[in-house]
């Protein structure tokens, strides 16, 4: 799969957390690895077209199913105060609130 201009891994997520409600958060816990990894690469190639689409000052900016924040280092720069929320209790704290 394409996203942007980065491939994104097609490789199937941990069967752990299948079969689980959305709600719960240990499903994410687990996954949060996985999708971090997963994911990297295209965060890094997309990085630019992200910041190309944001206006200069976001004031707070709250980014909701933030996960690990991958996306921060893009947001920091132009946000006020930025807050991140995601369902898993296993984010890093200093990424997923500023």
């Amino acid at each position: 799969m394409v996203a942007g201009n980065a491939a994104v891994s097609s490789s199937e997520p941990p069967s752990a957390g299948r079969g689980q409600g959305v709600g719960d958060s240990a499903v994410y816990d687990e996954l949060s690895a996985w999708y971090d990894e997963r994911n990297r690469a295209a965060a890094v190639a997309l990085a630019p077209e992200l910041e190309a689409l944001l206006p200069p000052d976001l004031g707070t900016c709250l980014v909701l199913g933030c996960g690990t924040g991958q996306y921060f280092h893009v947001l920091r720069p132009r946000a006020r105060r930025l807050v991140g929320l995601d369902l898993s209790g296993q984010q890093p704290p200093s990424r997923g609130r500023d």
